[in-house]
């Protein structure tokens, strides 16, 4: 059996030392039974390798636990906006090669931020480096930079250096007088080193001018695809939830994929 590309990866000394506590002993999937139950109830081999090469990465990037284990087919929001966020990966190379990232905006609840872990999930698999956080903690981040020289290092790897990185919930931080400095300081220096930025927030384009200033939403406006993710008529949120509950009732378990 050919080994999936990250299995051939290794994480950093600093990368598996912030995580190694959140790294279970043996396979985070099947738990060394060697074999799982998926929904619909078939039971199947466990690649024990590939899950915890998943697991180690996803979590060196960021990616909470609860995107882990969904994929396309699990998101039932805006068509559209699905399209949009699969022609971006289909297009990829072309896409880092220009430094154009992703702006995608909507009200609470229409999947924004599902969309943007599962791209990232699909860049990390590509081997690529990645990098997930919210906006309100990379301003923690940043200002413990302050205090430690290996935070400030980490931030400048993870934050500004990642070849992409995403940034959920832009607008839902605390304001602080380190807000529009540090949203600033980070989108200049990325957009001038062409890495792409993917993020998401329920602000409006007003909303994001007048909260964060006219120069830093015109380089997002240049340097981003702008995909508005309208609501739909359907609670996938509440869908999802039953979906969960059934998973579990039924002992059926999602791979991490």
């Amino acid at each position: 059996m050919s080994r999936h590309p990250l299995e051939e990866l290794y994480l950093t000394e600093e990368d598996y030392r912030r995580i190694r506590t959140d790294v279970p002993s043996g396979c985070p999937t099947c738990r060394d039974t060697g074999e799982i139950t998926v929904p619909g109830g078939i039971v199947t081999p466990c690649n024990c390798h590939l899950q915890k090469a998943l697991l180690k990465h996803y979590l060196a990037s960021g990616i909470p636990e609860l995107y882990m284990r969904l994929d396309w087919p699990d998101y039932e929001g805006d068509a559209a906006a699905l399209e949009v966020t699969r022609s971006y990966l289909e297009e990829l190379n072309q896409y880092l090669e220009a430094g154009l990232g992703l702006l995608l905006s909507g009200s609470f609840g229409t999947g924004k931020t599902m969309l943007a872990m599962l791209l990232g999930k699909e860049i990390i698999k590509l081997g690529m480096p990645v990098y997930c956080t919210s906006y309100s903690r990379m301003i923690e981040m940043f200002a413990a930079g302050w205090r430690d020289r290996d935070d400030q290092i980490w931030f400048e790897k993870k934050v500004m250096s990642s070849k992409v990185l995403i940034l959920d919930d832009i607008g839902k931080e605390m304001v602080t007088r380190l807000s529009n400095p540090t949203f600033d300081y980070v989108v200049r220096h990325r957009a001038g080193s062409l890495r792409p930025t993917i993020l998401t927030t329920n602000l409006t384009e007003a909303d994001i001018d007048e909260r964060y200033g006219a120069g830093a939403l015109s380089i997002l406006w240049e340097r981003s695809l702008r995909v508005e993710i309208q609501e739909s008529t359907d609670d996938f949120r509440r869908a999802a939830q039953q979906r969960t509950v059934k998973e579990a009732r039924s002992g059926w378990r999602r791979p991490i994929i």
